[in-house]
């Protein structure tokens, strides 16, 4: 059912957005936009813009409309599933899941198999639909958190784009690297001449990726990977920058007759827990594919 609720301002000068936002912590600053927008926040029933300034003595009205049904098809898509508590899920991904249906691609993934597996998530920004708080590429294996309400979504969020999760990825690349250890940091961007590709551009995101080497093969470098950033296809495109692309990953230069996909495992994945803000760690080891790329090295 919609809720309402009603809140007298006791402050003078400031937006009604950040007003909000302070007020009303588990509904996210895009939301809030979004129902003012909408006419769903009122002030004597006059509509509002998010940039408005307060008077003291107000009195504002919220209108949280029913969640809307998501278009998303719930599909038995079998997950292995690491925690899960009221809050959130955490998945050890499988290589060739795609996280989000997108153009073409409205089945068979992760986010049909969650609504499958949590009949009774929450709505998001107003909609029945899992919170996918980060992403995997298709072909990328591994650890990740995907929140059952806007609460948690918000929570997970606000982590990563202040704290930070600590994220740690094992990766198969080609070449020599020459030091133990290193700092990647450079801008990505969209590739200009490929709109499917991204690429290394001064006009960029900034992004920065650290690594150091678990093992020199005579062809290839195995490294531990920690993102402090989270741009789309980071580390891929950071190494193919390197001139050390990712093995197996055909789009950035990496083809080999090894793998059908890029080498890389989201293995560690940290982050504070939503419910107790209490600070947890998940391991993921190397699924079979990859380690039985490592057996053949040896």
């Amino acid at each position: 059912m919609s809720e309402k609720l009603t809140i007298t301002v006791k402050t003078n000068g400031e937006r009604i957005d950040k007003f909000l936002s302070d007020n009303y912590p588990d509904i996210s600053r895009s939301r809030l936009k979004q129902l003012i927008n909408d006419g769903n926040i009122t002030i004597e029933n006059k509509l509002l813009k998010p940039s408005i300034k307060l008077q003291f003595g107000q009195k504002i009205s919220i209108l949280i409309p029913d969640p809307v049904e998501s278009h998303l098809i719930a599909e038995d898509i079998p997950l292995d599933i690491i925690y899960e508590d009221k809050d959130i899920l955490v998945i050890d991904k499988p290589p060739s899941l795609t996280v989000h249906p997108g153009a073409g691609n409205k089945k068979g993934t992760l986010a049909n198999a969650i609504l499958y597996r949590c009949p009774d998530l929450k709505a998001i920004n107003g909609t029945i639909r899992p919170g996918i708080v980060h992403r995997l590429d298709k072909d990328t294996s591994g650890l990740m958190v995907v929140a059952k309400n806007e609460k948690s979504q918000n929570h997970l969020t606000n982590q990563q784009q202040t704290i930070g999760f600590n994220k740690h990825y094992i990766a198969l690349v080609h070449g020599t690297i020459m030091n133990n250890s290193g700092t990647i940091n450079e801008a990505i961007g969209r590739n200009p001449f490929n709109r499917q590709k991204m690429s290394v551009r001064q006009d960029g995101r900034k992004s920065i990726t650290l690594f150091k080497k678990i093992k020199q093969f005579q062809k290839y470098t195995l490294l531990d990977i920690k993102t402090i950033t989270g741009r789309t296809h980071q580390i891929r495109v950071h190494f193919a920058f390197l001139k050390h692309p990712l093995v197996g990953d055909k789009k950035y230069g990496g083809k080999t007759d090894l793998i059908n996909r890029q080498f890389l495992h989201a293995n560690i994945l940290g982050f504070k827990l939503p419910s107790t803000n209490k600070d947890i760690e998940f391991k993921s080891e190397l699924p079979k594919d990859l380690n039985s790329i490592i057996n053949y090295l040896n």
